[in-house]
């Protein structure tokens, strides 16, 4: 999943490309969030940001029987009291 995840980054930030990624695998999802890259010399150079409050223009959404039943920042997901969020990210 690491190598789709990368691609995904990769696309976003050196091609400038908004991405959607749906998913079950909430890892993924921070991870694609949290991860930005860009090119120096040739390489390809990987940040990793661990406090989600600097995610600006990034959103989470969580369907729940085909409804929105959660939108937000990766902040509000995290800290979420509600019991469905909760439990699914656990």
């Amino acid at each position: 999943a690491t190598t789709i995840t990368d691609l995904i980054v990769k696309v976003r930030d050196l091609d400038g490309v908004t991405s959607i990624l749906v998913t079950h695998q909430l890892r993924d999802a921070f991870n694609v969030a949290r991860t930005f890259v860009f090119r120096e010399g040739g390489e390809f150079v990987y940040h990793r940001l661990e406090d989600t409050s600097l995610l600006a223009g990034t959103e989470f959404l969580m369907l729940r029987e085909g409804q929105v039943h959660f939108q937000g920042s990766a902040r509000e997901l995290e800290t979420s009291r509600d019991p469905y969020v909760r439990d699914f990210l656990s």
